[in-house]
């Protein structure tokens, strides 16, 4: 972050549709190092609606096929999946890319600062990714090293 105020990494117009009314509007939108955030349109100042990026947990091609509409992508967090058309097939491909990238850097900088934190009174904790077949990426645990029992281990959110 600059002096701050998180670094724009990406903005432009896409169409989303609406959570109620299932209606398409173009809007505004701008990633930046903390947030995703739409606009009625760029000459506004204040944002319909501002998600933190520690919200985030799927960024994608869109999973659902729209009639009529083409590169399609979408964000998904626990409350409500956002589906986006970006302005071109180029620009839809953008746009998730940048997402990955600054997602991947955010929760890379939370972990960093969750695995230096880690302390449990006297005993020292461990946090580690677990890359194997069974476990999803960006799934982290803590383990208390001195019990030998594996029902122990907590699934950290490093964000």
């Amino acid at each position: 972050m600059s002096r701050g105020f998180p670094r724009v990494i990406r903005a432009g117009h896409g169409i989303k549709i609406g959570a109620v009314m299932k209606t398409w509007k173009k809007r505004f939108f701008v990633l930046n190092e903390l947030s995703w955030a739409y606009y009625k349109s760029v000459e506004e100042s204040e944002p319909i609606r501002s998600i933190s990026l520690a919200s985030v947990t799927k960024v994608g091609p869109s999973d659902l096929a729209f009639p009529g509409k083409d590169h399609m992508f979408q964000i998904e967090t626990p409350a409500r999946t956002f589906y986006i058309q970006g302005e071109t097939k180029e620009d839809t491909e953008e746009w998730i890319k940048a997402f990955k990238q600054v997602i991947t850097g955010c929760r890379s900088d939370s972990l960093s600062k969750a695995s230096s934190n880690v302390d449990s009174g006297s005993k020292q904790l461990k946090l580690f990714n677990v890359s194997d077949a069974t476990s999803k990426p960006d799934e982290y645990y803590v383990k208390d090293p001195s019990d030998d029992d594996d029902d122990d281990e907590l699934l950290v959110n490093p964000t």
